[in-house]
């Protein structure tokens, strides 16, 4: 995946096969009955449980929310 953010590196391939795991969970969200706030929650805290994925991730999926529900703030994008 390309990202377009100041400073950003791409991901690599390992980061692209778990971004994709997770982008096909918000997907399927989305498709059966919309992306609810919480559901984003509940896929971001399984997300920071993982230690395989890495900030550059977490951003690349936080884009991914916000192409599905474009100017809707489901959550804060700042790390705990």
């Amino acid at each position: 995946m390309e990202v377009h953010r100041y400073g950003a590196k791409p991901l690599t391939p390992e980061q692209e096969v778990i971004f994709e795991q997770y982008r096909q969970k918000l997907h399927q969200r989305a498709l059966h009955g919309g992306l609810t706030s919480d559901e984003v929650r509940r896929i971001v805290v399984a997300m920071k449980a993982n230690p395989d994925v890495s900030s550059e991730i977490l951003q690349v999926v936080f884009d991914e929310v916000e192409k599905l529900a474009p100017g809707q703030r489901l959550l804060s994008f700042e790390p705990d």
